[in-house]
């Protein structure tokens, strides 16, 4: 079934599909994009996320280059988001939002 819709993608010109690492997909890390990539072929790809890296417990910096090194990241967007560390030594990671807020800038303030 992916194998076919990426075929009828490719067919209207598409080139690159990015599956975003979310921890609601089935893919979120580097063995299971890798593992789609195989089955689907070189449409698939992932945009990065950085933060749901974070939030997973994950490293994105390690994933990034274990994705890089097989030309598997298509896109990569971010957020400013931070990690409180007080939250992570404290909780069990079961909950992870607890130790990931995003945070957003006030208008006007960079």
């Amino acid at each position: 079934m992916v194998e076919r819709s990426c075929q009828k993608a490719s067919s209207h010109g598409i080139e690159q599909i990015a599956i975003e690492n979310h921890p609601n997909n089935l893919v979120y890390n580097v063995s299971t994009i890798r593992r789609l990539h195989e089955e689907a072929g070189e449409i698939i790809g992932l945009n990065l996320d950085p933060s749901h890296s974070f939030y997973m417990g994950g490293d994105p910096i390690i994933m990034a280059k274990k994705l890089a090194t097989d030309g598997l990241i298509y896109h990569v967007h971010g957020k400013d988001t931070r990690i409180e560390k007080i939250s992570l030594t404290q909780k069990c990671c079961l909950k992870p939002a607890i130790i990931w807020l995003l945070r957003i800038s006030a208008p006007g303030i960079m």
